[in-house]
């Protein structure tokens, strides 16, 4: 849904202005469409005890951690791409984008998938 090719054939059906809440909201549905038919594994594939346990937890927790550092390192973060779209319905000039280069993002291109990817392997 990044792709020229595509927001060029989506602005055939609806402005530009409206892509990144678009895509914001689709990716939503595919997560829930995810969520609701998510079937559990019978299959035990690995289970850790004692002390390696408690490691793991404690890497959860720090990747959990990294992850809100990740979000606080973007100074406001538009998850869900709407604030364009709330700039042009309120008659406000857009704000150029700035590329981050703080906090998580000084150690990381993608410090947040980075850390969800970890998180969602230890889940």
């Amino acid at each position: 849904m990044v792709r020229r090719g595509f927001k060029q054939w989506l602005g055939k059906y609806m402005p530009d202005v409206y892509h990144s809440a678009f895509y914001g909201l689709t990716s939503i549905i595919a997560l829930l469409i995810v969520l609701v038919f998510w079937q559990k594994s019978l299959i035990l594939i690995a289970s850790a005890d004692g002390i390696i346990f408690w490691l793991l937890r404690g890497l959860f927790f720090l990747c959990l951690a990294g992850f809100f550092w990740g979000v606080k390192s973007l100074g406001s973060f538009d998850a869900l791409g709407v604030k364009p779209l709330m700039r042009y319905i309120s008659n406000r000039p857009d704000k150029p984008q700035q590329i981050i280069a703080k906090g998580a993002y000084q150690w990381s291109r993608h410090p947040l998938y980075l850390f969800l990817i970890v998180l969602i392997s230890m889940g």
